[in-house]
């Protein structure tokens, strides 16, 4: 779920072959008692050498959501869907991207899907989905992103992830942090090697860059 308004952030973890991926929501405004609350189902499919996403949104919220749209990205690659002009309170938006890829063999891909939009006084927000997509025969995973914390900052501040490696085995994994444009995340990715059993917590540096006075 994305949320705009002085809520705390919701966050998708998954697991991913060799690399950690984990998405925030960060949105840069005033504080206001209405609410854009966008709920986010994704459905991902590899296709004739293409990447098929369906994806439905939906405003839980009170307030609705102007020039929402859509962006998928795959590695350094990406497609920008329609711009739809509001999502109503309550309503809902379904979309389709489709974006072609290079040959891909067996494993967990792991993609993201932006959505930027606006709120009724204008202002910009951004939201980020990240997910995965199977092809072939994949093994579990060992390593585990299990908690994220992220504090309320209006210019910087610190994430701290939590990992477990729950194999029998010695792990190295990269942890890989996808953000809004507004944000600046220094490193954006850090290694970690972890024993078998081990837990480890990562920290990473963010940085607002279009936080104005009373921003979070």
């Amino acid at each position: 779920m994305f949320v705009k308004g002085p809520l705390p952030l919701i966050t998708d973890n998954c697991r991913v072959p060799a690399s950690l991926l984990a998405a925030f929501l960060f949105a840069a405004s005033a504080a206001s008692s209405s609410v854009i609350a966008l709920t986010t189902t994704v459905e991902a499919a590899f296709r004739d050498g293409n990447l098929e996403l369906g994806v439905t949104v939906r405003n839980d919220g009170d307030e609705a959501a102007s020039s929402l749209r859509p962006t998928l990205r795959f590695r350094d690659r990406g497609v920008d869907g329609e711009v739809h002009s509001a999502l109503a309170p309550g309503g809902t938006l379904e979309t389709a991207l489709r974006l072609p890829l290079d040959r891909l063999g067996p494993g967990r891909w792991p993609f993201r899907l932006d959505l930027s939009y606006a709120d009724n006084n204008a202002h910009p927000f951004n939201a980020l989905h990240v997910s995965t997509f199977t092809l072939g025969s994949v093994s579990p995973e060992d390593v585990e992103l299990e908690v994220v914390e992220v504090p309320r900052f209006s210019e910087s501040g610190e994430l701290q992830a939590h990992l477990t490696n729950s194999g029998t085995e010695r792990r190295s994994a990269t942890l890989s942090l996808l953000v809004p444009p507004a944000i600046e995340a220094r490193p954006p990715s850090r290694g970690v090697v972890l024993e078998a059993g081990e837990k480890k917590a990562l920290a990473l540096p963010l940085t607002n860059r279009s936080a104005a006075s009373g921003d979070r």
